[in-house]
């Protein structure tokens, strides 16, 4: 968790690669990205950092496979979802809103949703932790079941 928190404070609009425990991250002012290896330590509990792993492609799309322990928002539903109270929200998507103290992570088939969904959701100046699997669910499927 601490380093997710040393990672979003390095939001300077310059461009930085940084590698740890084999998980590469790219910092391009609010777009934090994580790689493959990171994802599968917190899907599995080997980093303990709390996140939740948000799917934002379409009903279709998700009924083809998803990454195990996520969410689903779809992108247009994204800022309405995030504009909800706690109670709206646990109502309409069946999970607790995150918090600021939640790593969000969005994922869709290839990186680009996702990433319109972090946007999206950090224009809403919550002050939420928002991170991108810009490998997404083509590269997680790749990996995991080739």
């Amino acid at each position: 968790m601490l380093y997710f928190k040393k990672l979003l404070a390095k939001r300077s609009g310059s461009k930085k690669q940084i590698k740890r425990n084999n998980a590469a991250y790219s910092v391009d002012a609010t777009k934090v990205v994580v790689g493959y290896d990171k994802l599968k330590e917190l899907i599995h509990g080997i980093d303990k950092t709390q996140h939740v792993l948000i799917d934002v492609r379409e009903p279709v799309e998700v009924e083809r496979g998803f990454i195990p322990t996520s969410k689903f928002i779809p992108l247009a539903e994204i800022e309405s979802a995030f504009k909800l109270n706690d109670k709206d929200f646990f109502s309409n998507y069946h999970f607790e809103k995150p918090s600021i103290k939640t790593a969000i992570i969005f994922y869709c088939r290839s990186g680009a949703r996702s990433m319109k969904a972090l946007e999206t959701v950090d224009s809403l100046n919550l002050g939420l932790r928002l991170l991108n699997y810009s490998g997404s669910w083509n590269e997680y499927h790749y990996k995991t079941f080739q």
